[in-house]
């Protein structure tokens, strides 16, 4: 084979494998966006099922309104990433391409664990976020609770202790791109 042809498969299969990268790309993009309209759009329908109370009647445990056959918490505001989404009750990976989870905690305990996929529009950038940044999570009773993030961090997949643990009223944290390790964000309640 001549080094003439050798050049013109190498190009053509360097051609096909950026095709490739490039259909990949576009294919998570697409998801990304997808993802956001649908927060969107179920975050409309969970704030329109949000009733007003008053402090004193809230429970030990979260309550839920359902929308499109899911459960929903309440909706997670995030200003510095101009993103406001609602929050499934349980996690899941089918869940989580469609908003934020609800990992485990409460409000009331002061343990509450919100994990999303890293889609730009759900928690893809967490990792940009600063110390002092103000995060408000919504319940399903019209409830805002406040939040200042206190501390963030890298943690490995399997640190799960580790993300359960501390003495922190609110935890987000999302997979790194190809999934290397969690951005967890640690909150505290504001004063």
């Amino acid at each position: 084979m001549t080094e003439q042809k050798i050049g013109r498969i190498l190009a053509s299969a360097g051609t096909v494998l950026i095709v490739l990268a490039l259909l990949i790309v576009g294919g998570n993009i697409r998801e990304d966006e997808q993802a956001g309209k649908a927060s969107q759009e179920i975050g409309e329908k969970v704030e329109a099922l949000t009733t007003d109370t008053d402090a004193s009647a809230v429970a030990d445990t979260m309550e839920t309104v359902q929308v499109e056959g899911h459960s929903y918490i309440g909706m997670i505001s995030i200003p510095a990433l101009n993103i406001e989404l609602p929050v499934m009750d349980s996690w899941s990976l089918p869940n989580l391409k469609i908003a934020p989870c609800r990992y485990k905690g409460t409000v009331q305990g002061n343990d509450l664990i919100i994990c999303a996929h890293n889609y730009r529009k759900h928690f893809g950038l967490l990792n940009t976020l600063d110390i002092g940044d103000e995060v408000v999570f919504q319940d399903v009773r019209g409830m805002q609770t406040a939040y200042r993030i206190t501390e963030i961090t890298l943690l490995q997949p399997d640190q799960v202790r580790e993300m359960e643990e501390g003495d922190w009223d609110l935890t987000l944290f999302s997979c790194t791109y190809m999934g290397y390790a969690r951005v967890t964000v640690r909150c505290r309640r504001a004063s």
